[in-house]
């Protein structure tokens, strides 16, 4: 959210009475653990077991995304303007 030019608050909290927190960090399925999953179907078959095995499959997050970046750091930061803002409502959605 980029700050409004009155007070350096976020456009639109200005008033508000609740926060609905609801941002996550999103993974991203590697491509290179996919094509080894794919390429395992064949000999899976022989095998006679699952074509893939998804505990195999390794997932990954763009950079600055990380849950620790965005679900911890960016939630206190959000707790802390509705403290600034006096809103004593919050719901964290997980």
């Amino acid at each position: 959210m980029e700050p409004d030019g009155e007070n350096g608050l976020p456009n639109g909290v200005a008033g508000a009475e609740a926060m609905i927190i609801c941002t996550s960090s999103v993974p991203k399925l590697s491509k290179r653990s996919l094509t080894r999953a794919f390429l395992k179907i064949p000999l899976n078959i022989v095998r006679k077991k699952k074509l893939i095995n998804f505990r195999e499959l390794q997932y990954k997050y763009a950079p600055g995304q990380y849950p620790e970046k965005v679900d911890y750091e960016g939630q206190i930061a959000q707790i802390k303007l509705a403290k600034k803002l006096g809103i004593s409502h919050i719901i964290l959605l997980g």
